[in-house]
């Protein structure tokens, strides 16, 4: 649906969140995905979308992030987390402060 331009990656969580997704009350499946990596999901996606669904791969733009190393919060570029460099520098201090590995 990304792919066709029929919903952004932002509408599509907040369909799930609202709406359909008693089980992504906090965070919708394509945030999930940015978070998990895109890398992780996108190897289980082509394994699985060849046994559950008719496209038999997974979307183009799923495909292309992953190609040009675009892996999600890991790389702070992906579906959703394309800007927030921040979240990185973040991620970055807490994990230094968690594991005493330095200053942060």
């Amino acid at each position: 649906m990304i792919d066709t331009g029929v919903v952004s990656a932002e509408d599509l969580d907040r369909i799930m969140q609202y709406g359909l997704g008693f089980r992504y009350p906090w965070i919708g499946p394509i945030k999930t995905a940015d978070l998990g990596g895109l890398d992780v999901f996108h190897s289980i996606a082509t394994y699985l979308y060849k046994e559950l669904s008719a496209e038999q791969k997974p979307p183009e733009s799923f495909t292309k992030l992953v190609s040009q190393n675009n892996l999600g919060l890991k790389q702070v570029a992906g579906f959703i987390y394309t800007h927030l460099r921040f979240v990185k520098r973040l991620w970055q201090s807490v994990t230094s402060v968690l594991l005493g590995s330095g200053n942060s």
